[in-house]
């Protein structure tokens, strides 16, 4: 497949961060782990649905054919009939950028004659600001939550070794005598 440019615009902005929010991946993630792959998959459904957007005109957002973007959606269609939770976030998703589809199409300057709520459309450039702030701040989260589950299952099988020593410790050593079996055992382990 021969790669193309990709298309943006404040709509795909848009329903990315909402996605970002309502699934925790970012479906503009060229990468095929799962959960990138359901968020793209919202996106393409989320977007033919709401914008009547082609195969074709949504796969030039990811610089992918039409015939992916069209398993895309069937993917997610499957997936959807299986999964409550997964219809549940596809239908968040897909409300959130409906109303933020109006929120944008009532700050559009139709005639130039007319002003604009320059404040509240300041406001809502802000808020956005924030939502990306806080979803990169979800993913360093993320990050540092996989590396402490790393830690975890280092820290359990150590456990898990030494579990019949301590065993062994507890049933027969009185608790009057930990102080002196700490220092022999010291003494032991330094090989004195």
């Amino acid at each position: 497949m021969k790669a193309r440019k990709r298309t943006t615009s404040e709509s795909i902005d848009a329903l990315s961060t909402i996605l970002k929010s309502v699934v925790g991946e970012d479906p503009m993630l060229d990468t095929r782990d799962r959960d990138v792959i359901i968020a793209r998959g919202m996106f393409y459904k989320i977007f033919r649905d709401v914008e009547h957007w082609s195969f074709y005109k949504i796969g030039s957002i990811f610089g992918r054919d039409h015939a992916t973007v069209r398993n895309g959606v069937m993917k997610i269609v499957g997936d959807m009939s299986i999964s409550q939770d997964l219809t549940d976030k596809y239908n968040a998703a897909k409300g959130m950028y409906e109303k933020s589809k109006d929120v944008m199409e009532s700050f559009e300057v139709k005639d130039p004659t007319k002003p604009v709520n320059k404040y509240v459309y300041g406001e809502l450039i802000e808020i956005t600001s924030l939502l990306k702030e806080q979803n990169s701040y979800i993913a360093e989260i993320k990050t540092e939550l996989v590396d402490l589950r790393r830690e975890i299952e280092v820290v359990s099988k150590r456990n898990k070794e030494y579990m019949p020593l301590v065993d062994l410790m507890l049933d027969r050593l009185p608790k009057s005598k930990i102080e002196k079996a700490k220092a022999k055992m010291n003494q032991v382990f330094n090989g004195l």
